[in-house]
């Protein structure tokens, strides 16, 4: 496969948590360019939030990105509800980046959670289907 100057990626919505458990994970998200407070929001330690991000991604060639656009908003949990409220966004857009090198998601994928993790039996669970196996043809 050779053309990948008309190649393009357009990723689901992921959201993850992030919880700023101390000063230095509160102090690494401040310091992100692509991360946008409304007007007089702060962040605390102790902090529940929600990222949801979507991506575009252009190739340039099978390493590299020509262009990739990141956008999403951050919302905070309010007490101990799962209720949210919006306080910023994230936005990055850049070029000439190495697959796999979006800074929003590399950040969300080192320090965030899923927000509904998958969850498997301890014992593996049991069929629902009673019979013989199914066997594809």
């Amino acid at each position: 496969f050779h053309d990948f100057e008309n190649t393009f990626r357009t990723s689901p919505q992921i959201q993850r948590r992030v919880e700023l458990h101390d000063p230095q994970a509160k102090s690494i998200l401040e310091s992100k360019p692509w991360l946008v407070l409304d007007k007089d929001i702060h962040l605390e330690v102790g902090d529940r939030l929600l990222f949801c991000v979507t991506s575009r991604e252009t190739f340039h060639d099978e390493h590299v990105l020509r262009e990739v656009h990141t956008t999403g908003d951050v919302l905070r949990y309010t007490g101990q509800t799962s209720i949210t409220t919006r306080i910023g966004t994230v936005q990055f857009s850049g070029g000439d980046v190495l697959v796999g090198g979006d800074p929003i998601r590399g950040y969300l994928d080192r320090h965030g959670q899923p927000l509904d993790p998958v969850q498997f039996f301890e014992d593996g669970g049991y069929s629902m289907v009673t019979g013989a196996p199914f066997r594809p043809a």
